[in-house]
């Protein structure tokens, strides 16, 4: 998890808008998400860990 997040620190850094992942569902649903929005639900997801 830390090497992800490390990842995602400089990206956002960077260029927070771009996307960073494209998601698609079975069902053809499509989800894209950018750096900051990833960042964010990494981060969440890591303190919900620390608990």
């Amino acid at each position: 998890m830390n090497i992800v997040q490390s990842m995602l620190d400089k990206w956002v850094e960077h260029d927070e808008t771009s996307t960073a992942l494209i998601w698609e569902g079975e069902n053809e649903e499509i989800r894209t998400y950018d750096f900051k929005e990833l960042h964010e639900w990494v981060n969440r997801t890591a303190n919900g860990l620390k608990k």
